[in-house]
């Protein structure tokens, strides 16, 4: 997975989204769930595009950036 995973720009929808590959797609929808935070995906070849709804950029890549460090601190990491 890349080590750092960016939010792109609100897209047409006025959603910002992040591309996730498919292999980490369940543990960052099961981080979502957690955080209660509404999202739409749409299904790539090799990755999954994930839109942030009713969140904005600063919102999104935070929650992004929250997953990213709790993936990074391993297995028995408190869930906060």
């Amino acid at each position: 997975m890349p080590d750092a995973l960016k939010v792109a720009p609100a897209d047409r929808t006025g959603e910002p989204s992040v591309r996730v590959p498919h292999r980490a797609m369940w543990e960052f929808d099961a981080y979502l769930s957690q955080q209660r935070i509404r999202v739409g995906y749409t299904y790539g070849s090799a990755d999954v595009t994930v839109c942030f709804r009713y969140s904005d950029h600063q919102t999104a890549q935070k929650l992004l950036d929250g997953w990213v460090a709790r993936r990074d601190a391993g297995p028995f990491a408190n869930p906060g």
